[in-house]
C-alpha cells in the first residue's frame, strides 16, 4: 500500500509538470483541437495531445520505483507475464492514439489494434472465465469467455473514448474508475493492480487540473484509449 501511495503522488506530480510541457509543444506544431464537432462545448481551437502527458505520467513512477524499490522488481518479476502484458499492450494503444491524434485513423485500422492488444492480454492472462450474480450462482462461461474478454476490453476503450466530449468528463470518469479498481485491488490483495491504477488515478488527477473547464489542453485519444484499455485490463 505505502509503495502504492508513492506511485500515485510520483504520477501526480509528474502529470502536473509535464502537461504544460505537452500544451506548449502541441501549440508549436499545430496538433489543435479546432471544436468542429458537434460534442465539443470550446469556442478556440485547444491542445489535443495532453493524452502524452498521461501515458508518461503512469510509466514515470512505475520505472523510477522499479530502479530503487527492490520490493517492485520482485511484484514485476514475480507476476511478469501479467506486468509486462499490460505495459506492452497500453504501450500499443497509446500508439495507436497518438497515430489517430495527429494523422486520423480510421475505424478497421482502430478495431485491428484494438482487438489485437486484447487477444495480446487474454493470452498473458487477463481473462474474464465466470461472471458472479448478485443472490445467485457465479456463472462459468466456458468458451464464451475469450469473446468476453476481448469485447470488455475493445468496449471500453472506445466507451472512455466516446465520453470525451466535454471538460474533466473523460478524466473524472477514469479516476472514478481507477480508484474504485484501486479499493477492490486492496480487498484482494493483488499489490500489482495497486501498482498500476495508483499510478494511473495519479496520472488522471494531475492532468485533470488543465482539463476542467475551460480546459487548457484535451487528452485525445491518446489520452481516451490508453485510459479504457488500462481500466479494462486493470480490472
Amino acid at each position: 500500500m505505502k509503495t502504492a501511495a508513492v506511485a500515485f503522488s510520483l504520477s501526480t506530480i509528474a502529470s502536473a509538470a509535464l502537461t504544460p510541457a505537452v500544451r506548449a509543444a502541441a501549440h508549436r506544431f499545430g496538433a489543435l483541437d479546432h471544436a468542429l464537432s458537434s460534442r465539443k462545448v470550446h469556442g478556440k481551437p485547444v491542445p489535443r495531445l495532453g493524452g502524452l502527458a498521461i501515458v508518461a505520467a503512469f510509466y514515470v513512477p512505475l520505472l523510477a520505483l522499479l530502479d530503487v524499490d527492490s520490493s517492485v522488481g520482485q511484484r514485476f518479476w514475480g507476476d511478469r507475464l501479467h506486468a509486462f502484458g499490460l505495459i506492452g499492450g497500453s504501450l500499443v494503444i497509446a500508439g495507436l492514439g497518438v497515430y489517430d491524434d495527429l494523422r486520423g485513423a480510421g475505424a478497421r485500422l482502430k478495431f485491428a489494434v484494438q482487438f489485437g492488444a486484447a487477444a495480446l492480454m487474454y493470452a498473458v492472462g487477463f481473462r474474464i472465465d465466470q461472471v458472479a450474480i448478485p443472490f445467485g450462482p457465479v456463472v462459468q462461461l466456458g468458451p464464451l469467455g475469450p469473446f468476453l474478454t476481448l469485447f470488455w476490453i475493445v468496449g471500453v476503450i472506445n466507451a472512455l473514448n466516446l465520453i470525451d466530449g466535454l471538460d474533466g468528463l473523460a478524466g473524472g470518469v477514469a479516476f472514478v474508475a481507477a480508484a474504485v479498481t484501486f479499493v477492490q485491488a486492496a480487498l484482494h490483495g493483488d499489490p500489482l493492480m495497486l501498482l498500476f491504477t495508483g499510478a494511473l488515478a495519479g496520472a488522471v488527477l494531475g492532468f485533470l487540473v488543465y482539463n476542467f473547464n475551460p480546459a487548457s489542453i484535451f487528452m485525445g485519444d491518446t489520452g481516451s484509449m490508453f485510459l479504457g484499455f488500462v481500466l479494462a485490463v486493470s480490472a
